[in-house]
């Protein structure tokens, strides 16, 4: 994009005097900046679906700590998260997957940030999501329902935020406490969500 903005800059410049050269000369400058135009609105809705990706993990690694934390979030709040996953499979949508350095804290204002490894959990539930989202709505049992198993694929890995990121984080292999710490997070998962998101 960058090259064919440069030599259609360059093609003017090198313009001559005569009026009839130019315009035909103008006919490629405008193939090339019609060019540049479709190109930046190929990557202007890049950024519009990877700023939508970032504000779902922020959103829902807010709601996984507070689960963590012992805050009761409501249902309703995952079922929405949910719903914008079906929605972009129905539209056919790509998967994303997505990924986040479980050491990241994330969003651009403090108050609405998430303690580590809470967005690198939330970018791998949120992968998780799309798979079964596209998945559920062929299933027999599920294809009626597919908000259902969307809604747990969302809190599948609530307990992971409990593991500290630093063992996620490691390059090397976990040690046998580390590996337990990881091991254990389904039971403590399956805990926080039984407590506190009964229905």
């Amino acid at each position: 994009t960058v090259t064919l903005t440069e030599g259609a800059l360059r093609l003017v410049q090198a313009f001559p005097a005569s009026a009839d050269v130019q315009i035909r000369m103008c006919d490629g400058v405008e193939a090339m900046l019609r060019a540049v135009r479709d190109r930046m609105k190929v990557g202007e809705q890049a950024l519009a679906v990877r700023a939508a990706d970032q504000t779902r993990i922020d959103k829902l690694a807010r709601m996984l700590s507070g689960l963590c934390e012992g805050i009761s979030v409501p249902l309703a709040s995952f079922a929405e998260l949910a719903e914008q996953v079906l929605a972009d499979a129905r539209r056919g949508a790509p998967i994303r997957f997505l990924t986040v350095d479980p050491m990241s804290a994330g969003s651009a204002t403090e108050k609405l940030a998430a303690p580590p490894p809470a967005r690198f959990v939330a970018a791998a539930s949120l992968t998780l999501a799309q798979v079964v989202a596209r998945v559920a709505v062929h299933d027999y049992e599920w294809a009626t329902r597919p908000l259902l198993p969307v809604v747990a694929a969302l809190l599948a890995d609530v307990g992971m935020v409990k593991v500290p990121a630093a063992v996620l984080a490691k390059p090397s292999a976990l040690t046998a406490d580390e590996r337990r710490l990881v091991e254990r997070h389904p039971l403590v998962g399956a805990e926080i969500v039984r407590k506190l998101l009964p229905e």
